[in-house]
């Protein structure tokens, strides 16, 4: 698989449902968990362009790039699919 121009393919973060949970302690918890799963998203591969991030680097996306973001599937696991320039922050 070769990823052309700016792209990032990210990691998908792995949620667990809120529904499921009865404890409002653990229901907290699980929202943490889940608000910083999408705060430092994981990128997978990148783009022949892309010259500011690698492999392995965390990032930080807005919630209206969230909220329109392409998922596509390798080897039957879910990845986002943005480019470049949708990312915010770069924590490592």
């Amino acid at each position: 698989m070769q990823l052309i121009g700016n792209k990032l393919l990210l990691n998908k973060p792995t949620l667990v449902s809120i529904e499921e949970i009865t404890s409002e302690e653990e229901k907290a918890t699980a929202i943490a968990n889940i608000k910083a799963a999408w705060e430092s998203l994981e990128v997978f591969a990148i783009g022949t362009e892309v010259i500011n991030f690698a492999i392995g680097s965390k990032v930080l996306i807005s919630k209206e790039t969230r909220d329109n973001i392409k998922t596509v599937e390798i080897n039957g696991v879910p990845k986002l699919l943005i480019s470049e320039n949708e990312v915010l922050i770069k924590w490592s």
